[in-house]
């Protein structure tokens, strides 16, 4: 989620997905696009932390970090995989019905189900007292639009959103946030 990308890239993502960068610490999380078959090579911190002090985290902190955490976390899984899943980060082991024991690769499906049944299993409502449906894609318009806010940078929203057009990334992600419209407002009583 940290990376923008939409849940079809990030299940496709490989294991050579972050890839050397000329700068020591950072590194390009590369990911492909089936619309439109693109790819799209992003710098990432490799680490978090100052250079030379290492702590104890629980949660990896940069997307780098990430990645290298979930490759390790699928790695038992990589010899029972097909073949031609083993190159893929997110493998897991079916726990039930026809499948059960093999090692698959992760799905829309798959994710959908794991979201519900977390929102289940908290509690977590909407306003109105319903179930929750969060869903990545509704997540996405959250990161452009903070991303926006930070920086005040459509064309970086843009390319860190994968987007051919500004256009598509201005009409459907960066809304105007509530600052942009309070600043509007003072330059005109001003």
């Amino acid at each position: 989620l940290a990376t923008g990308r939409s849940l079809q890239a990030l299940l496709d993502t490989r294991r050579d997905s972050l890839q050397a960068h000329p700068l020591r610490d950072r590194g390009l999380f590369v990911t492909n696009k089936r619309r439109g078959w693109t790819t799209h090579a992003t710098s990432v911190r490799k680490e978090g932390g100052q250079e030379g002090t290492k702590t104890f985290q629980a949660i990896p902190a940069t997307i780098g970090e990430h990645f290298r955490f979930i490759c390790e976390f699928t790695a038992h899984l990589i010899d029972e995989a097909a073949p031609e899943h083993r190159e893929l980060v997110f493998l897991w082991r079916v726990g039930r019905q026809t499948r059960k024991g093999q090692v698959v690769p992760l799905n829309n499906r798959n994710v959908s189900n794991g979201l519900r049944a977390v929102t289940l299993r908290h509690g977590l409502t909407d306003d109105r007292g319903l179930p929750l449906a969060l869903n990545v894609a509704r997540m996405r318009p959250t990161f452009a639009t903070e991303l926006y806010r930070r920086t005040r940078d459509v064309r970086r929203v843009q390319q860190a959103l994968g987007h051919a057009s500004v256009e598509t990334t201005a009409r459907h992600y960066a809304e105007r946030p509530l600052e942009a419209e309070r600043d509007h407002a003072i330059v005109l009583d001003g």
